[in-house]
């Protein structure tokens, strides 16, 4: 019974801190959604992504990402190319019941090409890992961005209709850096964090060195790129950007106090 479930709820604040209204998320047909990040639309709808149990009893687990109205309750399925390569919870009767969109491409709007979906079989704690280190983010215009954890990250632009817009990679600047944050930097661009080890000796367990890439929202170029040294707010905990070369973050510092740490590209 869904009520035996545990329930997933979308919290709306006031200003003042006080509860404007929660929304609890209905599960989509034949699975278990386990939400992981979620935008909301110009219009009221949410973009939810997460991970899908299969209520068939095999106890598969794979990525899902769907729209939900603004009382929660289930509108359509997203089909990411990557997510589909990989996952078996499939079916015409699935497709049908969940009102799956295939993913267009950019200039046609025909499915993806094989070629363009990963190779080989990932395992699936790959596909999860992917899932829990993405994230959804509003960008400059009413599409939110949907990044999955892959190496390297790739970031889907969706449209409050549910059509994927166009997807293109963010790779890190060089080989060995962790990519930690990403989101709107300004009138049409996107900047991502990137985390190093500053010396091979200790590795991330030492200091980081962090280095921002900014790339335009529309095609995914890169236009600048700033390496910071390591500073003692190694620990950030959530981040944003005024601009194409200033870089907010909530640190969390040695003696355990929350301070804004920011970056500047000049």
């Amino acid at each position: 019974e869904e009520s035996e479930r545990p329930a997933h709820v979308i919290v709306k604040f006031n200003n003042d801190g006080s509860v404007d209204s929660i929304v609890r998320l209905h599960d989509p047909p034949y699975g278990q959604l386990h939400p992981v990040s979620f935008g909301v639309f110009s219009n009221g709808q949410y973009l939810v992504t997460g991970l899908l149990r299969s209520e068939s009893g095999l106890g598969q687990t794979v990525p899902y990402t769907g729209i939900f109205d603004g009382s929660g309750d289930f509108e359509q399925e997203i089909t990411l190319p990557n997510d589909t390569a990989q996952s078996t919870i499939t079916g015409a009767k699935r497709a049908k019941s969940m009102g799956a969109r295939p993913a267009p491409d950019q200039a046609n709007g025909k499915a993806l090409k094989p070629s363009e979906k990963p190779k080989g079989n990932l395992p699936a704690v790959d596909r999860q890992e992917a899932v829990w280190g993405g994230r959804i983010f509003s960008g400059p215009t009413d599409n939110l961005y949907l990044m999955r954890a892959w190496n390297p990250a790739k970031v889907y632009v969706i449209s409050p209709s549910g059509q994927i817009v166009h997807h293109f990679d963010i790779r890190p600047p060089r080989p060995g850096l962790r990519l930690t944050t990403i989101g709107a930097a300004g009138r049409g661009d996107l900047f991502a964090r990137f985390v190093g080890p500053a010396s091979s000796e200790h590795g991330f367990n030492g200091p980081l060195v962090s280095t921002f890439v900014v790339v335009d929202a529309a095609t995914g170029k890169q236009t600048a790129a700033y390496r910071f040294p390591p500073k003692e707010f190694d620990d950030l905990l959530s981040g944003c950007a005024s601009g194409p070369n200033t870089f907010e973050f909530v640190g969390s510092t040695k003696d355990h106090k929350l301070k804004v740490v920011v970056f500047s590209g000049g």
